[in-house]
């Protein structure tokens, strides 16, 4: 191993002098300097390569026979398989396993979190982070000119619905451990509840509903602008948790999740709190926070800027266009 990194290091120090003596052969112009930025970023990616490649194949295991789950696998052959990490793609060697009637496994891939098409964890990452941001073909674009990772949108689509098939599976672990390490702040003094939704035509199964939802707490006091004959006040914004669900029919996971955060938050805060319940006219929303047992007494606001919308189609009515 120390070998591979004494090699990979001198080969990298060998190619960081030429391509800076090149700049300083050819003089600083835009050209020059972006020609060896490009040159580095690759010589960076080569060096990750060759490391990462080195230390999976360290890491390999290869005897005659492995217990997995009490299974007893036996060794069947050592051949290349093309990993993607964040440096790229590499071909590993590694050990394949089988038990009897059983498809083959390669405890390598377990051991390392290789689980979604070849991508190393952090590669997985990266992928399941970029499609919350951009689509498949964008990532894919994106990635083609930026990136050593360069996975095709195949890849892209499957490796984020897989990662979030998992994170959807842990999610109520995981909102769990995140309300332990949330600690109602004591100085909240409102907390104002908010939801929203759109409808969203599905291929092949028609139009369903997107739902979106916050709950944030509030401090005290900040700044108060006095305008005209009203004050409008600031106050200190403490921490906001945000609720999203997918289309969905009729929307129950999403009721069922801001249903978990409405009694974490309002059972955290104090009796004097006050409690706001803000949303568009959507006659639903309304039905939800006026039947609700411990919002229906809430102040209710209808935000400013839906209603704001309807106020030109209000005044020609009443009093006529212009």
């Amino acid at each position: 191993m120390n070998a591979i990194i004494d090699e990979a290091l001198r080969k990298l120090k060998s190619r960081v002098e030429e391509i800076a003596a090149a700049v300083h052969r050819d003089g600083l112009t835009p050209r020059s300097l972006s020609r060896f930025e490009r040159d580095l970023q690759g010589s960076l990616g080569e060096l990750g390569r060759s490391l990462e490649k080195a230390v999976l194949e360290e890491a390999d295991i290869e005897r005659p026979v492995v217990a997995i789950d009490g299974v007893r696998h036996y060794w069947k052959y050592k051949g290349p398989q093309e990993y993607q990490c964040l440096f790229g793609k590499i071909d590993v060697s590694r050990s394949v396993y089988q038990a009897n009637g059983e498809k083959t496994i390669c405890p390598l891939e377990m051991n390392a979190g290789i689980l979604h098409h070849h991508l190393t964890p952090v590669a997985a990452e990266f992928v399941s982070y970029s499609t919350a941001h951009m689509v498949p073909a964008e990532l894919a674009d994106f990635c083609r000119r930026w990136q050593y990772l360069q996975p095709s949108e195949t890849v892209i689509k499957l490796a984020a619905g897989e990662v979030g098939e998992m994170v959807e599976m842990l999610q109520e672990d995981y909102e769990e451990g995140i309300r332990k390490e949330d600690t109602m702040p004591k100085e909240t003094e409102v907390v104002t509840v908010s939801r929203d939704g759109t409808n969203v035509n599905i291929r092949k199964e028609g139009w369903h509903q997107a739902q979106v939802g916050a709950i944030a707490r509030y401090g005290a006091i900040i700044e108060v602008e006095e305008e005209d004959e009203e004050d409008h006040v600031r106050r200190e914004r403490l921490g906001t948790v945000y609720i999203g669900q997918m289309p969905e029919e009729s929307t129950p996971t999403f009721d069922a999740k801001f249903e978990r955060e409405v009694e974490h938050t309002l059972n955290n805060v104090s009796p004097d709190c006050r409690i706001a319940c803000l949303a568009d006219g959507a006659r639903g929303i309304w039905t939800y926070f006026e039947g609700h047992p411990r919002l229906k007494d809430a102040v209710h606001i209808n935000d400013f800027h839906h209603a704001a919308e309807h106020l030109s189609t209000v005044s020609d009515a009443l009093f006529e266009e212009g």
